[in-house]
């Protein structure tokens, strides 16, 4: 199977889902996202495109 952009972020969900991902700024304190979240939330988006 080849790699692709969707393949390594569930791979890295799977692999350490507690490990952060996307970092940001909100009123000046930083907030994380953390693999397995990004993941559902990918879920979520691809889920209401499809519709």
């Amino acid at each position: 199977m080849p790699t692709t952009f969707p393949r390594l972020m569930l791979d890295h969900a799977k692999a350490r889902p507690s490990a952060p991902a996307l970092r940001e700024k909100v009123y000046g304190i930083w907030q994380t996202t953390t693999w397995a979240e990004l993941a559902v939330l990918v879920r979520h988006l691809a889920c209401g495109l499809a519709h």
